[in-house]
């Protein structure tokens, strides 16, 4: 989670240091870093160890070192007033501040960014994503072999007429697909919709549902399907959607740089049953 999963600021910045320079190798240092700060080495490993404080001026420094982002450099700003505030309430603010910038950086969208198409009032998008036929038909004719014989992705669904002919339409109104007399032509691929929207939930329902179905009716050895009950931490939680999130980015460079030739289905849910 980079410096997001710290609770003091002298931490974050000692280990993010850390694995720049495992990253990066020796042009990173505590020793430049101190230099930059104007303070002797043994003065930085001190305070980043837990003895005294570092100024707003050196944070700034620090920052600029290790070459942080918008987010996180604000994230570490706030960090290091939490940490020295002596002020209960004004903690609390600040608190509240940081836990909202380091729920931001866990979204989706802050990772794997995918062209956003809400349902913004539309009534096609809103029936598009209503309808999960819809997406799945989509899916399918971003391949070229069911774009050019769009009867096997009907068959694949295992969808009557009437219910692809209705996808289709929806799909072509959301303006994803075109239908020309030459053939289907996708105008949109990637789309995300974005957790706050008031269809995000009926959305979520549908596609697990959907992933049910084909437990139930058609499993094959390619399929993987795992579910895992554990106990822990609060802040492994927060680890393991950072982790998570890590592996979207993967499998959206991955995927994108494909000529697909069949389309897959990934569920994931990080539940907090303890309330």
């Amino acid at each position: 989670m980079g410096v997001f999963k710290h609770s003091d600021y002298r931490t974050a910045i000692k280990q993010h240091l850390v694995e720049l320079k495992k990253a990066k190798g020796r042009s990173l240092s505590f020793a430049a870093l101190a230099a930059a700060m104007r303070v002797q080495h043994t003065y930085l490993s001190t305070v980043l160890s837990g003895n005294g404080h570092l100024s707003s001026d050196q944070v700034f420094i620090a920052i600029k070192y290790l070459a942080l982002t918008e987010r996180e450099a604000e994230y570490l700003s706030l960090l290091h007033e939490h940490n020295r505030s002596t002020f209960a309430e004004r903690k609390l603010i600040l608190k509240k501040q940081m836990d909202q910038l380091s729920s931001e950086h866990l979204k989706t969208q802050s990772h794997a960014p995918s062209p956003v198409m809400a349902d913004n009032g539309s009534d096609a998008v809103i029936a598009f994503y209503l309808d999960i036929n819809a997406l799945f038909v989509h899916m399918f004719l971003s391949i070229d072999s069911y774009r050019s014989q769009p009867e096997k992705v009907r068959e694949q669904l295992h969808l009557s007429r009437l219910a692809f002919e209705k996808a289709l339409d929806r799909c072509e109104k959301a303006q994803l697909i075109h239908r020309a007399p030459d053939g289907i032509k996708i105008i949109k691929e990637n789309i995300h919709l974005p957790p706050d929207s008031p269809l995000f939930s009926a959305f979520r329902v549908a596609m697990r549902l959907k992933a049910l179905e084909l437990l139930q009716n058609a499993q094959t050895q390619n399929d993987y399907s795992l579910s895992v009950l554990y106990s822990a931490k609060s802040d492994t939680q927060q680890e393991v959607r950072e982790k998570f999130l890590d592996f979207l980015k993967w499998v959206q460079k991955k995927t994108q740089s494909d000529r697909p030739d069949t389309v897959f289905q990934l569920n994931f849910d990080l539940l907090r049953w303890s309330r």
